[in-house]
C-alpha cells in the first residue's frame, strides 16, 4: 500500500494507484505470486489500485496521515472484496467463505491502514528532502 500512494503522489495523475496496481498485478501474475491463481492475483492488484484511486480522489492528500490511514484500508479491503467475490462466484456457500474471511477483514483493515500511513510518512520525508520542489523545477 505504501508504495502505491507513494506513487501516486509522486505521479501526479489521476488514474497512476490504478497503473501501479495494473502494472504490480501483471508482474505478480506472471511470477506466480499469490494464492488462488493468476487471474485472482491480477484483479487483486488492479482493484487495489483503481480503490486507492477512488479513496484518494475522495479524501484528496495523502501526506495526511488520516487520510493515508484510510486510503490504504480502503484500497486494502477492495482486495478483500475481491477474494470474497471469487468464493461466491466458484459457489462456495457465502455465509462460508463469510465466516472463513472474518478474521481476515481485520487483518486487511490494519495492515492497509499501517501500509497507508508509512505511504503517507514517506511522501512527508519526500517533501521535507525537497523532492517535489526538484520536480517543480525540472518542468
Amino acid at each position: 500500500m505504501a508504495i502505491i500512494i507513494v506513487a501516486s503522489k509522486v505521479v501526479p495523475k489521476r488514474g497512476s494507484a490504478s497503473l501501479v496496481g495494473l502494472l504490480s498485478g501483471v508482474i505478480a501474475a506472471f511470477m506466480g505470486l499469490g494464492d488462488f491463481g493468476a487471474l485472482n492475483t491480477f484483479i487483486s492488484y488492479t482493484i487495489i489500485g483503481i480503490g486507492t484511486d477512488l479513496a484518494l480522489f475522495l479524501l484528496g492528500n495523502p501526506e495526511n496521515l488520516f487520510v493515508a490511514g484510510f486510503v490504504g484500508a480502503f484500497g486494502h479491503f477492495c482486495k478483500f472484496l475481491v477474494k470474497w467475490a471469487f468464493g461466491a462466484i466458484t459457489g462456495a456457500p457465502v455465509g462460508f467463505v463469510a465466516l472463513g474471511l472474518a478474521k481476515a477483514i481485520v487483518g486487511y483493515l490494519i495492515f492497509g491502514a499501517i501500509g497507508g500511513v508509512l505511504g503517507g510518512l514517506t511522501l512527508r520525508a519526500l517533501k521535507k528532502a525537497g523532492y517535489f520542489k526538484y520536480l517543480a523545477e525540472k518542468k
